[in-house]
């Protein structure tokens, strides 16, 4: 796979961006990753003040002068898509021998891994892989009110801070550049907890569909899960009809009055034609091959999930709520669970339910 690509797919997290408000960075690596991020960094920075150097095995020590002329960068970060491991290792040992005091870190194993886990993105973090006094999972199928369950659980603060912490980028690193996923998951559990000891994460069907092609080991990741949430949404047309428009509008989650009304000016210039109730179609069969295959891998790795329905969650907030923490276990839960709010707001739109309606009489559902 090519740099271009691989970096591309890590855009949704918002990587690089974050990492451009670091400085003096020294980035070495094979040509094509160190040629991409100096354009990357040259284009986005107002003063590019990291140094880039092409690793080049037979000119180790021209390296080692270069370097001590460095010594007031703060830290080394190996970037390489095919070579992260076997660069890092040589490279360590020509700084150890220079006696330079700088941190090496990797961009992936290392760096990526200390962004998603939020922490300071130079530090080399060590901590304990064990596994926190309660982990749960919610599983669920696309636009099936999971960011609003997830945002509910995150704002009583005893309940872990769920959402999908493991999506297209993690499987892509995994697949093309040896990164440890599993070593991400257990910095996941380390640092994104909540104070009584409550990890909580989310997948997405389509998602777990791409770790197993990635060949992640469903095995060693579901052992660091104890407990499960099945989120179910019952009207499969108004799930698939939320799909089609999320894709149409890109608007997935509108948080504010501006995004609203952005949400419905959108919607005015989409027309109910027969391409599109096609569409939707489309969408509902694939919801249902999507629960054909979740259904599957409960039983392949014996999982039985609590089952929690969209529309109970969001008719009966608080009592919903109440059931997924008593079946969590988590103590003085009923003392967080009045007055729930949260800061999404509903995307059902007259539109959609004229959609569903012409749906129903052309497909019968």
């Amino acid at each position: 796979m090519k740099v271009e690509a691989i970096f591309q797919d890590l855009q949704e997290t918002q990587f690089l961006n974050k990492l451009i408000s670091q400085e003096k960075i020294i980035f070495i690596g094979e040509e094509p990753t160190i040629s991409y991020l100096k354009h990357f960094f040259g284009f986005h920075k107002k003063l590019d003040d990291n140094y880039y150097y092409n690793w080049q095995p037979t000119e180790q020590q021209e390296l080692i002068l270069d370097l001590e002329k460095l010594i007031n960068y703060r830290a080394v970060v190996v970037a390489s898509v095919n070579n992260e491991h076997t660069i890092f290792e040589a490279f360590s040992e020509l700084v150890n021998a220079s006696k330079i005091d700088l941190p090496i870190l990797k961009l992936f194993t290392n760096v990526f891994v200390n962004f998603m886990s939020g922490q300071k993105l130079l530090q080399v973090t060590e901590y304990q892989s064990s596994l926190p006094q309660l982990s749960y999972a919610i599983i669920t199928t696309p636009r099936s009110g999971s960011t609003f369950l997830c945002s509910i659980l995150q704002s009583i603060r005893i309940a872990g801070y769920p959402t999908e912490h493991l999506r297209q980028a993690s499987a892509v690193l995994a697949k093309n550049c040896q990164f440890d996923y599993i070593k991400l998951l257990h910095a996941l559990i380390a640092y994104k907890t909540t104070p009584n000891g409550v990890f909580g994460t989310k997948f997405i069907s389509h998602f777990l569909e791409v770790f197993q092609k990635a060949k992640f080991d469903f095995g060693e990741i579901f052992q660091s899960i104890s407990k499960y949430i099945y989120l179910v949404r019952q009207d499969k047309v108004a799930q698939a009809v939320s799909i089609v428009l999320a894709q149409k509008t890109n608007v997935w989650h509108i948080s504010t009055h501006e995004k609203h009304q952005n949400y419905e000016t959108q919607l005015e210039e989409i027309e109910i034609k027969e391409s599109l109730l096609e569409e939707v179609h489309k969408q509902y069969r694939f919801i249902q091959q999507q629960e054909e295959y979740l259904a599957k891998l409960f039983e392949t790795y014996q999982i039985s999930p609590l089952i929690v329905e969209y529309e109970q969650l969001v008719e009966h907030t608080e009592e919903q709520i109440n059931y997924i923490l008593n079946y969590l276990q988590i103590p003085n839960a009923e003392t967080k669970t009045t007055n729930l709010q949260s800061h999404l707001r509903k995307m059902r739109s007259g539109l959609s339910e004229q959609i569903i309606k012409e749906y129903k009489d052309k497909f019968g559902h």
